[in-house]
């Protein structure tokens, strides 16, 4: 479908004493992730006088509003410690041939990245506390990493973990949709408790 709509050829008449003049160019709204457009109009020529000078070519910009919409979600509420696993998927409601995008995913809550779980998948930034996700182009594959829980003897609260979307880099963009998700991981320890008898004498 056309982007936009101008006369083909457009003329433009400059009246006596008129030093410029304005175009107006329609776009077309449409649904398809297309990235922003580069439109160039240019001055072909010019009568009766003749001779151009100065510009003779100007370029807008048609910036496109269709942006995927990228979400995430944990397939599980809660994990046990010994070695529970969530997987984390993060979708987007139509591809983008435009190129490549890299969504980043924040890790964030109470457990400790390495020590309470350990991620596989994606590219982690273990400063960063960080995964990103890599979408290819045209591609309607949703992108998943995995959360396991890490098994120690330490006697501890429910620790959260969470993945937000935080960025979305390359390709058309995107808009965030569903932003956070996140899981518990349940500790497996338990205190024991004993009583003993005081000494004395009766």
């Amino acid at each position: 479908a056309a982007d936009y709509t101008v006369p083909a050829p457009l003329n433009v008449t400059f009246s006596q004493g008129d030093l410029s003049r304005t175009v107006a160019v329609q776009t077309t709204q449409d649904a398809a992730v297309e990235g922003d457009e580069q439109l160039t109009l240019s001055i072909t020529g010019a009568s009766p006088f003749g001779g151009l000078t100065g510009a003779t070519a100007a370029t807008g910009t048609i910036i496109d509003d269709d942006k995927p919409i990228y979400s995430i979600a944990a397939d599980q509420v809660t994990i046990g410690e010994a070695g529970g696993t969530v997987t984390f998927t993060v979708s987007r409601d139509r591809v983008d041939p435009v190129g490549n995008a890299d969504v980043t995913v924040q890790l964030g809550g109470t457990g400790v990245l390495n020590t309470d779980y350990a991620v596989a998948g994606g590219t982690l930034n273990v400063g960063l506390q960080a995964v990103t996700l890599t979408f290819p182009a045209s591609s309607a594959a949703a992108q998943t990493f995995t959360v396991t829980a890490s098994e120690d003897t330490i006697l501890e609260l429910v620790e959260a973990v969470s993945g937000s979307i935080t960025a979305i880099v390359g390709g058309a963009g995107g808009q965030i949709g569903t932003a956070t998700a996140s899981v518990d991981i349940v500790d497996n320890e338990t205190a024991t408790y004993s009583v003993a008898p005081n000494a004395g004498t009766v």
